[in-house]
């Protein structure tokens, strides 16, 4: 009154619930028999649920952890497996799984198993971009700007460098100065742990634009009366030395 799943005309059948087992040995040459039977009792106590734990993975790309906490039923100590059971281990921690649908099969000492199932998210890739590369003239200021997918309350760290030239360098929109061509670097660190890194390029034109007249007629007469020199007021500091010679003759200023 049990239930054979296979075998039944074996020596060893395969049998899935308990009960009493007839096995019935005929002679077939002379029709002689011989009747035994065997009682197959269920273990009442067998592994019913399995709570598992998740750690998702901290960066975009990595990989989480799942932990079995704590096993309803059965008798242990207790083996788990990660591969359908194809392999037991007494470990509870199964690290480096991919974001998928992950299955553990827990097995008790008689070796009863039972499964469950969790998922593993996917994590949102971070983002911090820069404009690739930027122009200013020489002693112009430049608005660098990193534009980041992460809220302000979970940046951990920003480093800036070079950062000599840079009016700030733990904030996300500092201020250069340059005057060679640099390339700037921003590190950011989420308060996971995840490191983000973007760069600029900042080119220098050290063309001064300047114009400094050679001549000019201070006559009154209305045609080139002021001496004046023209030039890129961020590009020029000031003016160290001016003389003015007549043609034939000595300095007058």
């Amino acid at each position: 009154n049990g239930n054979i799943l296979s075998g039944n005309n074996t020596l060893s059948p395969l049998v899935d619930s308990g009960g009493v087992y007839t096995l019935t040995i005929e002679n077939q040459e002379n029709g002689c028999q011989a009747i035994d039977e065997v009682t197959v009792e269920e273990n009442p106590e067998y592994p019913t649920d399995l709570d598992l734990e998740v750690s998702p993975p901290l960066c975009h790309g990595d990989n989480g952890t799942v932990a079995a906490t704590q096993v309803t039923g059965g008798i242990g100590p207790y083996l788990y497996s990660i591969d359908e059971g194809q392999n037991f281990y007494g470990d509870t921690l199964f690290y480096n799984l991919p974001p998928s649908n992950v299955s553990i099969v827990v097995q008790d000492i008689n070796g009863c198993q039972f499964a469950a199932e969790t998922w593993i998210p996917n994590v949102q890739p971070l983002q911090l971009t820069l404009e690739a590369e930027a122009t200013i003239s020489l002693g112009a200021t430049y608005q660098l700007r990193a534009f980041t997918n992460i809220p302000d309350n979970k940046i951990d760290t920003i480093i800036w460098s070079p950062d000599e030239t840079l009016d700030c360098s733990n904030c996300l929109d500092p201020i250069a100065g340059p005057v060679e061509n640099t390339l700037y670097e921003i590190m950011l660190l989420h308060t996971n742990g995840c490191l983000l890194e973007a760069e600029i390029f900042l080119r220098v034109y050290k063309d001064r634009n300047v114009f400094i007249p050679n001549a000019f007629s201070p006559s009154g007469a209305g045609n080139d009366d002021v001496f004046m020199i023209v030039a890129n007021h961020e590009a020029i500091r000031g003016v160290d030395v001016l003389q003015l010679f007549p043609r034939w003759s000595k300095k007058v200023f």
